[in-house]
């Protein structure tokens, strides 16, 4: 398949697009014919090798909001090949305290896909955990859906954290920032 890689941390200028292997899906997967992937901060700290990203086995595909077709689904029930997709590009291990309790980014095996165990999505295909994979609501586009997992899954807590400080430390929250973001938020997932 073709793929934008880098064999070494730095500038953009590292990329390169090369055919390398197709993805192997475990029996937990499926796999992805990408759409659309748009370029996460992660990205960009992994490719000029920031502290913690510098022992990355290389070369590396990047690439963590996704968004696509099912092209495999290995018989998985509910799932068809040919389905849209938006992936949830945080993996984590699904059994521990934190995994249990929804605050899976606390989990000691947390990582993220086209992070730094698992290839992304700068390729045709992308292998992804089944827990990982959300219908892509009819209306978006594949570009329009590839990052917006990140707000609708954070958006809550995040909505949460900001009307906490807002109270705590200005002693009110602008209502109409907090309503528009709520209204924003329904509009594009149609609830």
């Amino acid at each position: 398949m073709k793929a934008s890689i880098f064999y070494k941390h730095g500038s953009p200028d590292v990329l390169e697009f090369a055919d390398i292997e197709d993805p192997i899906i475990n029996s937990n997967e499926v796999l992805v014919r990408v759409k659309a992937c748009s370029i996460n901060h992660l990205d960009l700290w992994i490719r000029s090798g920031k502290t913690g990203y510098s022992d990355l086995k290389l070369p590396h595909v990047l690439g963590c909001d996704i968004s696509g077709i099912i092209e495999d689904s290995s018989n998985t029930p509910g799932i068809s090949n040919g389905d849209e997709v938006i992936v949830s590009p945080g993996t984590s291990c699904g059994r521990c305290n934190h995994c249990l309790q929804g605050n899976d980014n606390f989990c000691r095996e947390y990582s993220i896909i086209g992070g730094w165990a698992k290839k992304g999505g700068y390729a045709e295909f992308a292998s992804v955990p089944l827990s990982n994979i959300i219908p892509k609501p009819k209306n978006l586009s594949f570009e329009e859906g590839k990052g917006s997992y990140l707000f609708t899954e954070n958006g809550e807590k995040y909505l949460d954290f900001v009307q906490g400080i807002a109270v705590n430390v200005l002693g009110h929250c602008h209502e109409h920032l907090v309503e528009t973001i709520q209204k924003q938020s329904k509009k594009l997932w149609h609830i």
